[in-house]
């Protein structure tokens, strides 16, 4: 599959609205993504947990118990892909969507999925591995019932690149980059969601450290301010990012693009994507080399998808 170079990024700072219904959400998220798509961006990336503006429209009896916000979310599932499906050909980008929490009947447990939409609409999936304790926790699902997605970390053969979604906690852990770098990623996304700015830190430190370590990019997208409507995600702080190595012609601290913290709106970025198989080659320091002779304790398994 013939690849593009430059990719140009566009990552939300995104705020988790409230809407009267179904169409009013759909509008809303089209006005994002034709924004982005005008600007000429290819990839687009939601954060984690933006999906649950869905539940803006649910009862009063939904909005106030978790695990009935799931049930709900699990009824919306195939409505809020093919929204996705549609904005993706209509505007013929990428898009990462929100992550979206659900009861998945054939495997018998909740997980956290977020999407990858193709140019064409076809579309696959990652599963977050790692779980927060709000998640384990306070969601009140019992250990036996944990939202966790199979250990498997994919990689999307695309025509913009070789790409990975590190959802959020993930990219706080080094094995599912590791793993998606064996694959051929030359670009891991982290679609996130914090509630403070100690949580917001912690995935950047994480991000930046998975781009040194494997010398490729990483790129956060995060939910923003305030939806105290919502006992999910009431509190939001984040700002969107792109990371690589400090090497090279690359930055003196490895930052690409940075956003304001907490202002709504697109961060852009063009990407190089030629630049991660030169630093790994020609570099000052073989960080991605280096690791691959390390025993494989831990390794998370990986698979390539191709997605047209």
């Amino acid at each position: 599959m013939e690849k593009k170079n430059v990719v140009k990024l566009a990552l939300a700072q995104y705020p988790i609205s409230q809407h009267a219904n179904f169409e009013s959400w759909k509008t809303y998220v089209e006005k994002w993504i034709q924004d982005a798509a005008m600007s000429g961006c290819d990839l687009l990336v939601f954060p984690e947990y933006g999906s649950v503006e869905l539940t803006s429209f649910a009862s009063d009896s939904v909005k106030k118990d978790l695990r009935a916000q799931i049930q709900f979310l699990s009824e919306m599932n195939a409505k809020f892909i093919e929204v996705f499906r549609e904005l993706s050909r209509q505007y013929n980008v990428f898009i990462v969507a929100p992550s979206i929490p659900f009861f998945v009947a054939e495997k018998n447990k909740t997980v956290n999925r977020c999407y990858i939409f193709s140019r064409s609409g076809e579309y696959d999936f990652q599963d977050k591995l790692f779980m927060t304790r709000f998640e384990d926790e306070d969601w009140g699902i019992s250990s036996s019932e944990v939202i966790v997605g199979e250990f498997v970390q994919k990689v999307f053969e695309t025509e913009i690149g070789n790409l990975a979604i590190s959802i959020c906690f993930d990219v706080e852990f080094s094995e599912p980059s590791f793993s998606a770098a064996l694959a051929g990623a030359d670009l891991v996304v982290a679609p996130s969601c914090t509630e403070t700015l100690k949580g917001c830190n912690r995935v950047h430190i994480g991000a930046r450290a998975r781009a040194l370590e494997n010398q490729f990019y990483v790129a956060v997208s995060q939910t923003i301010g305030d939806a105290i409507w919502s006992i999910a995600t009431d509190r939001n702080t984040g700002f969107s990012a792109v990371y690589s190595t400090p090497d090279l012609d690359f930055t003196d601290d490895g930052t690409v693009a940075k956003g304001v913290l907490n202002k709504p709106g697109w961060l852009q970025a063009n990407i190089a994507l030629n630049k991660t198989k030169e630093v790994r080659e020609k570099g000052a320091v073989f960080n991605y080399q280096r690791r691959q002779a390390l025993p494989s304790f831990g390794r998370i398994k990986y698979q390539m998808k191709v997605l047209r």
